[in-house]
């Protein structure tokens, strides 16, 4: 990569060495991201008084178009990756998805055909539709866990549905977090948000991944 720079330069003889100075000016590069390795001064060029404003114009000029062809390569390194990416379209899903997403694939949160299209396209096999989509009134009274429900070991008569994963977590912001040194918890779980109308969410915590899942329960 090469920066070039030309200013217009009146010649006039100097009366003492310039070289010192061509190269101290040239050589400012502190607040780049620059470096310079070797100053060369061909045809005797430090036998000219050149000010020091025009030297400084003539640095400002060569690291404009440094930054110029660096935006340049960047931009066709993400252009490449991008062409790299769509001539391979699947992703690896167990890669980029806890493995929730495998066991609850609604988690997706696939709502529309573009959606399913989508994600069909990106190889993933198992697709459903959204909670709400299969739900839309919640789950009924009565339903039995299927392989879309979240099970909750120790309540056996809960159906549960993952609705919600937060990094909020209630615990550790009332200082019970026991992964990172906070007080053992002196409550007995599970927990429950409760809205006015009396409909309850139980909380689950993935202290593991540090996540708190909220849960649909009837």
């Amino acid at each position: 990569m090469e920066g070039l720079g030309e200013v217009p330069l009146p010649l006039p003889l100097a009366q003492k060495p310039q070289r010192d100075n061509i190269i101290r000016q040239l050589t400012k590069l502190g607040n780049t991201v620059y470096e310079c390795a070797d100053v060369e001064i061909v045809d005797g060029a430090d036998k000219y008084f050149i000010p020091s404003s025009i030297l400084a114009d003539l640095r400002r000029i060569v690291i404009e178009n440094l930054d110029k062809q660096v935006m340049h390569m960047q931009r066709m390194t993400i252009h490449r990756k991008s062409k790299e990416k769509q001539s391979d379209p699947k992703l690896n899903f167990s890669m980029v998805n806890p493995a929730q997403y495998q066991q609850l694939p609604y988690l997706y949160n696939i709502s529309n055909d573009a959606a399913r299209k989508f994600y069909e396209q990106q190889g993933l096999t198992k697709v459903d539709s959204a909670f709400e989509l299969q739900y839309p009134a919640g789950v009924p009274n009565g339903s039995k866990p299927t392989d879309k429900s979240f099970s909750i070991q120790g309540d056996k008569e809960a159906v549960s549905n993952l609705l919600m994963q937060c990094r909020h977590c209630i615990r550790y912001s009332l200082g019970y977090c026991v992964k990172w040194g906070g007080q053992k918890p002196t409550w007995r779980e599970p927990l429950f948000l409760e809205l006015p109308d009396k409909r309850r969410f139980r909380l689950e915590f993935d202290c593991k991944n540090c996540q708190m899942n909220v849960c649909n329960v009837t």
